[in-house]
């Protein structure tokens, strides 16, 4: 199964930011979400910065939600920053199981002094938006 992933990119010279406005069954919500979201303040004042992402999705979805899990990277002044999106999941039980099988493989760059290292797993509602208002 293909989701979405909604996300509203903030870019300018002194900060880029990424809104995560959640994930969505179909393209038809994702772009309903979109309508939403550009009459907010905030978002409408830039309309065309939205960015869709698709994950494939194995197994059965239930109660509607997904488990996203990512990582992150950065320097004690965050002047060096990473993130990635290891992969969208169905249970719990799964994502923590890519989690781990992430960190067997990268130990030493998890361990190094030079980095710091954080980790996330992240449940979302399919089709629920995440923002009541602008920001």
């Amino acid at each position: 199964m293909v989701i979405y992933k909604l996300q509203y990119v903030r870019l300018d010279v002194c900060n880029n930011q990424f809104h995560t406005l959640g994930y969505y069954s179909s393209i038809e919500f994702t772009k309903l979400a979109i309508s939403k979201f550009s009459r907010m303040s905030g978002f409408k004042e830039n309309s065309k910065s939205y960015e869709i992402l698709t994950f494939n999705i194995e197994g059965n979805i239930t109660q509607n939600t997904v488990f996203e899990v990512s990582i992150y990277y950065h320097d004690v002044n965050y002047d060096i920053e990473y993130s990635q999106i290891l992969g969208v999941c169905t249970k719990k039980d799964k994502a923590r199981l890519k989690l781990n099988n992430y960190q067997k493989l990268n130990r030493n760059i998890i361990l190094s002094n030079e980095i710091i290292y954080e980790s996330f797993i992240d449940e979302f509602t399919l089709n629920d938006f995440e923002y009541c208002e602008g920001f």
